[in-house]
């Protein structure tokens, strides 16, 4: 109450020496003085950017200024206009003035820019709305694919907090992030990591900040982040799935809603054919049989054909699965099948790049983080299994495939002098089909993690239910385009254990692991204990009416969020 005092006393003060014409005024000084603590510890160097209790004031003061000010506030406080939209303007080059060949924005001014900007956005006249419209220009140029991490960061803090401020500003951001953030998720476009590390974080905030009313841009933003959640960086990846995860429950929100305004002619195009995608997300009938294109000793059952079709439609648009059929109904076929139709794809497309353009076997190929990438890259695959049953996938692709050679299998098994000499010739290109242990690939995680997988299927993926096992973490150190569990007891002790596979599968999709307890932890356990008071007289009625209309509604959002990639035969 004191600080709102203060704050409203001092934008009194500044009012009536500007109404009265003061000379001299302490306008400048004041202005000033607040500026520099409104950035209080807002820096370069900055892990998180955050409030501190100077900043806090400062900016309450400020915010009344603009408040007292109203449109007019550009004339008698310059340095508060240029301190909030000076760099920006120079980024859309809307200065006044502004030479061709004047230098870009200067970093730390653009921070302190997008950061007082988004402090203060919902305290400006709505006279001035206009002008924040022509600035997210700068916002999308200059700060989302900005090199350094706190000017991505306070861009995508920026672009939310315009969002929220109104109608016109929400659909003025929405449509920035569209034309100008999401182009840069396109990995084949091959946009720096910091750009695409920029746009994943602006959609992001968008749809934490909007929620429900970002539904008419869902559509447009949701299918560029399903191919983030393979990017080789970890981090990135992690961070789309979360803003994949948090626009999902939107997406049956979009049948019949209208399209965002202005919207060109291409975007609205791609809108259609994005919602046709998404639509067979959904609807698991609204996918195509897929024609393999290898043959196989065996014709697969109907059920494995609608396996093997969903498989590949994960595979097309670069998402991930737990195939969780009960056992004896060819969940091995079926990983198989989709397995040598990838390596014949790929094989197909290296052939057909020019020298230097494939790369997949190059082994000194340079990885997505920068570093060298070691072994056959994007051909090779790994099948990690218990120790059991590595011979019986060895077995079982020879024993399937009626075409030689399109899948070559190496076992990686054996002493630890054994598997160091079988590296040369997988690092080569000998074989494409790892297979191997969890026991070996929890030993072996520093060889084995370094290199490019294009499948990584873990089989009794369960297995991996403790997030906190050395086998978990080493699993999850296997880089792969394509990620697939193979399990008919995916849940075998406790419905968090399921944390632990998509964790694997989409790291960040779920949250963090205390995340996800906190969200869905008390509605689980409830209902546990109510499948355990279940008797034959209909106690189980009485004992659901006890669970919460909260804990309901946590089981019915986790149910959505992983219905989509669990296979068709589980979704009842």
């Amino acid at each position: 109450r004191c600080l709102g005092s203060a704050a409203a006393g001092v934008a009194r003060l500044i009012r009536l020496c500007v109404d009265q014409e003061r000379s001299p005024s302490p306008v400048g000084k004041l202005v000033k003085n607040l500026c520099s603590r409104g950035v209080d510890r807002v820096t370069l160097q900055a892990e998180a950017l955050a409030r501190t209790p100077v900043a806090h004031g400062a900016l309450t003061a400020l915010a009344d200024i603009f408040r007292a000010l109203g449109p007019g506030v550009r004339g008698p406080a310059p340095l508060l206009w240029d301190s909030t939209f000076g760099e920006l303007l120079k980024a859309c080059g809307g200065g006044a003035g502004a030479a061709a060949e004047a230098p870009g924005p200067d970093a730390g001014r653009l921070l302190h820019n997008l950061w007082f900007l988004a402090e203060l956005v919902p305290a400006m006249h709505a006279d001035l709305h206009g002008t924040v419209q022509g600035v997210l220009e700068g916002v999308c140029a200059a700060g989302v694919p900005h090199a350094q991490r706190p000017v991505r960061l306070a861009a995508a803090r920026c672009l939310a907090a315009v969002a929220r401020t109104s109608p016109d500003l929400r659909d003025a951001a929405a449509g920035r992030v569209v034309e100008r953030c999401v182009p840069l998720l396109d990995q084949s476009r091959q946009a720096e990591r910091a750009a695409r590390a920029g746009a994943v974080a602006a959609v992001k905030a968008l749809g934490e900040a909007l929620g429900a009313e970002l539904v008419p841009f869902v559509v447009l933003l949701l299918v560029p982040l399903i191919g983030c959640m393979s990017d080789p960086a970890p981090d990135l990846r992690g961070a789309a799935a979360q803003g994949f995860g948090r626009l999902l429950p939107l997406l049956p929100l979009v049948a019949g809603a209208p399209p965002p305004p202005g919207l060109s002619a291409a975007l609205c195009a791609q809108s259609r054919r994005d919602a046709a995608l998404l639509e067979s997300l959904l609807d698991n009938s609204k996918i195509a049989d897929y024609a393999l294109p290898v043959r196989l000793h065996v014709r697969l059952r109907d059920y494995q054909q609608e396996g093997v079709n969903w498989l590949q439609f994960l595979r097309r648009f670069g998402l991930h699965g737990i195939l969780a059929d009960d056992m004896g109904l060819g969940k091995t076929l079926q990983a198989i099948a989709i397995l040598a139709a990838a390596a014949k794809d790929a094989a197909a497309a290296a052939a057909a790049a020019p020298d230097g353009a494939g790369g997949e076997r190059k082994g000194t190929e340079q990885n997505g983080a920068g570093g060298p990438r070691r072994g056959p890259g994007a051909l090779l695959s790994i099948v990690v299994c218990p120790t059991s049953l590595v011979s019986h996938w060895e077995d079982e692709i020879g024993r399937h495939l009626a075409e030689a050679g399109v899948l070559a299998p190496r076992v990686y098994a054996g002493p630890a002098k054994r598997r160091e000499a079988l590296r040369p010739g997988i690092e080569a290109g000998e074989c494409n089909v790892l297979i191997a242990s969890y026991e070996t690939v929890r030993s072996d995680v520093a060889w084995l993690g370094g290199l490019d997988y294009l499948y990584a299927v873990l089989d009794e993926g369960h297995l991996i239910r403790n997030g906190a096992s050395a086998t978990a973490k080493a699993a999850k150190r296997l880089k792969a385009k394509h990620r697939l569990v193979l399990s008919g007891t995916p849940i075998q002790n406790n419905v968090l254990e399921l944390w632990s596979l998509f964790d694997f599968l989409m790291p960040g999709f779920l949250g963090s692991q205390q995340e996800f307890h906190a969200r869905y932890g008390r509605a689980l356990k409830a209902s546990q204990q109510l499948d355990a008071k279940r008797g034959p007289k209909g106690a189980a009625a009485a004992a659901a009416a006890a669970l919460t209309a909260g804990q309901l509604t946590a089981l019915d959002a986790l149910h959505k969020h992983c219905l989509l990639y669990t296979s068709p035969s589980q979704r009842a």
